[in-house]
């Protein structure tokens, strides 16, 4: 099953003013491909949703919380290369924040994705 697909299963929070905002921003000023923004929408939804869960405003989410979603993304079989994919629409949506006045720091920043397997080496 496909990134969209996964998430498209799980219920979608509304999703807050600061985050409608930034994704305006990404369309209309870094003028994202249309499915780049649906991916950008479903990752910052993912984000509210693990907010929620931990009970944490989105803009009050410090690096541990992002280390223990990464870490619950993974346990969930989710692959290391789509918690990247997902870690860099977050990161990119705290810059954003950062820029604007709305948080202290980037809660994503020194956050890596899990590493991928290395396939054994061939006889």
């Amino acid at each position: 099953m496909g990134r969209a697909a996964q998430q498209a299963a799980e219920p979608a929070p509304p999703l807050p003013a600061v985050v409608l905002a930034y994704l305006e921003h990404v369309r209309v000023e870094k003028r994202l491909a249309a499915r780049t923004l649906t991916l950008y929408t479903l990752d910052l939804q993912k984000l509210l949703g693990f907010a929620l869960a931990a009970q944490v405003e989105l803009l009050a989410l410090q690096v541990p919380h992002i280390r223990r979603f990464a870490a619950q993304m993974h346990s969930g079989g989710r692959s290391p290369r789509g918690i990247a994919l997902i870690l860099s629409g977050w990161r990119g949506f705290f810059v954003w924040a950062a820029r604007q006045g709305l948080v202290p720091m980037n809660p994503v920043d020194g956050v890596r994705a899990p590493r991928a397997p290395k396939p054994l080496p061939k006889a």
